[in-house]
């Protein structure tokens, strides 16, 4: 019931700008291409090229039943080799051009899954398909260094303030998430090898610096952390806050 409002509501509004007399594209497409296909596929007992046709042309049939006015002319199905060949195009040019870099992270993993999930996808503290407990992984993984034009985002967005609500507005600020400042190096006391980074918007404020705190999975720990009763009590904290979003975390 869930797909059918989705469907139906932008169904409505797609008749009511047809009708108004506006020359409307209602395209359809399949994300079929992932691993929550393979694991079903798995599940099932079944060729994932197989399932994932067979699912295709259950839900298409569903939805000309529900007599959406989707163009299934332009149907798009991202398993097809004559669409995932253009990501793969897109990727390799980004590549040349140094716009993507493979680095770890820490992503929220559904072991039932096997899977990454976005924040959205986690609801309180479980995967929002399986409803398995999601937790914290560092994963090593590839990123679009969108950061490299987070200024022009950030200017370009002038031009959406006269139509866009502002709470939207501060939402797409924030997940830009620009701002100035310097990565200050803290050495150990006890080691010449070991420096932790530290990024602050307020270099001039450093004098003042009495401690930081290092999150739990920080990857220095295992180095900085030698005592075994220390290592328990951190393995604990960890185990507590794998299934926390990042909102959650940062909540008193």
């Amino acid at each position: 019931m869930g797909h059918a409002r989705n469907y139906i509501i932008g169904d409505v509004i797609a008749r009511v700008l047809s009708r108004k007399g506006y020359n409307i594209l209602h395209p359809i497409g399949f994300d079929s291409f992932g691993l929550p296909a393979e694991n079903a596929a798995i599940r099932d007992g079944m060729h994932p090229k197989e399932s994932t046709i067979a699912n295709i042309d259950k839900m298409r049939k569903a939805l000309k039943r529900m007599g959406i006015s989707y163009d299934f002319g332009d149907e798009v199905i991202t398993s097809n080799p004559d669409y995932y060949k253009w990501t793969q195009w897109f990727f390799l040019l980004f590549y040349r051009m140094g716009l993507v870099e493979k680095k770890e992270a820490a992503v929220n993993w559904c072991n039932s899954c096997q899977t990454v999930l976005a924040n959205e996808q986690v609801i309180s503290g479980r995967c929002e398909r399986c409803e398995s407990p999601v937790e914290k992984r560092v994963l090593s993984q590839w990123f679009f260094k969108i950061t490299d034009y987070a200024q022009r985002l950030l200017d370009d967005m002038k031009l959406l303030e006269k139509g866009w609500p502002e709470r939207v507005l501060t939402i797409q600020r924030n997940w830009i998430g620009r701002s100035e400042g310097a990565v200050v190096d803290f050495k150990l006391d006890d080691s010449e090898d070991i420096s932790i980074p530290v990024f602050t918007t307020r270099p001039d404020t450093l004098f003042g610096v009495t401690f930081f705190i290092l999150a739990p999975e920080h990857l220095l720990i295992d180095k900085i952390v030698v005592d075994e009763e220390y290592k328990k009590e951190i393995g604990k904290i960890k185990n507590i806050i794998s299934g926390q979003s990042d909102i959650e975390r940062g909540s008193a």
